[in-house]
């Protein structure tokens, strides 16, 4: 069940992102220790580009297929959840849960 939900939250990524599936397979060769690097580049449905830190790009992805996250600003590094908007360094540090409880989400 767990590679289903992967393949799924990579499918689900092609509503955040056009490089969908390069930067996704570029997060779980970070993830695995197969590819060393801080970020994955990232590249918006409005053809902006941002560099997010792999660690956060999980997040990320995982909160848009479980239906928390909304969008994603790529000019300013900003997750939208809801009409919240988060820095991606938090996201990078936080959980859902963590973010709720510093007053950013109101799960």
């Amino acid at each position: 069940m767990y590679i289903i939900r992967k393949f799924k939250v990579l499918l689900a990524s092609r509503g955040l992102f056009s490089n969908w599936f390069f930067a996704g397979i570029k997060y779980y060769l970070a993830k695995n220790g197969l590819f060393h690097t801080y970020g994955v580049e990232i590249v918006c449905n409005d053809n902006s580009k941002s560099l997010i830190p792999w660690k956060a790009y999980g997040n990320l992805v995982n909160d848009y297929y479980d239906g928390y996250l909304s969008g994603y600003d790529c000019d300013e590094d900003l997750a939208i959840y809801s009409k919240i908007y988060v820095p991606v360094k938090e996201i990078e540090i936080s959980t859902n849960v963590g973010l709720a409880t510093k007053g950013w989400l109101d799960l």
